[in-house]
């Protein structure tokens, strides 16, 4: 995975995952699993 979506993902700080990190983690691979099965 390209470091620069993580990046943006996380506004650039990789401190230990929060409550919030947390659910755009799985609201971003869930829409990337959507994605994935129309590709």
């Amino acid at each position: 995975m390209n470091s620069s979506i993580l990046t943006g993902i996380f506004g650039g700080s990789f401190d230990p995952p929060h409550e919030g990190h947390s659910e755009i983690l799985k609201s971003f691979f869930w829409k990337f699993r959507i994605v994935k099965r129309f590709l």
